[in-house]
């Protein structure tokens, strides 16, 4: 049971890492954006969305995890499709996030790479190990081959070390983060750089 809630909490604490990692792709004729650091929680107002790919490479610390204690099988380089949601409307009001992770793809590599593995047992095994336990200030719901993280972190929270690492286009409509530290390398085993659109 130690063990199920350790490897529950890695997981999940990986999964939280994700949410701040959005992507989505740029037309090669877009004019070329130029960044600057956030200054203040207020340039984070309004609603921003994006999709991405989150990439986990054969032998990263992601994969071995899941390759050793959840799947008992051979984790190959794949990726995660993910669509996240953000929103602050100012003040002293929370930043909200929801964050939805498709696994089928990710799942289908997984069979692939080893024989007698089943696409559906997979799931239910992960499924059943994300919706065993409570994580407190986030509520995961679970529909097939999706994974649907949704919670809240206090605007306050966020430091100016926090705010300088997330950058806004000089039209306040794209903010960009950087995902290049060592935790990054050892847990996925790449780097990113993520950028998250303005709707409202």
């Amino acid at each position: 049971m130690k063990k199920t809630y350790k490897v529950c909490f890695v997981i999940t604490a990986i999964l939280f890492c994700m949410i701040v990692v959005i992507s989505c792709e740029q037309p090669t004729n877009a004019e070329k954006d130029i960044w600057t650091e956030i200054k203040s929680p207020d340039e984070l107002i309004g609603v921003w969305e994006g999709i991405y790919k989150m990439p986990i490479r054969e032998g990263s610390e992601y994969a071995e995890v899941l390759g050793t204690y959840i799947f008992e099988a051979h984790i190959p380089d794949t990726y995660l499709l993910n669509t996240q949601y953000m929103e602050y409307q100012g003040g002293d009001t929370d930043l909200i996030f929801i964050s939805k992770s498709d696994y089928s793809k990710f799942l289908d590599d997984i069979v692939k790479a080893n024989s007698g593995k089943n696409k559906d047992s997979l799931w239910e095994i992960y499924a059943a190990l994300m919706t065993g336990g409570e994580v407190p200030d986030m509520n995961i719901k679970v529909e097939k081959y999706y994974l649907e993280m949704q919670g809240s972190v206090p605007i306050s929270s966020l430091n100016n070390d926090d705010l300088g690492s997330i950058f806004i286009n000089q039209h306040k409509d794209k903010i960009k983060f950087f995902s290049n530290d060592d935790f990054f390398e050892e847990t996925f085993g790449g780097s990113m750089e993520a950028i998250l659109n303005k709707k409202q």
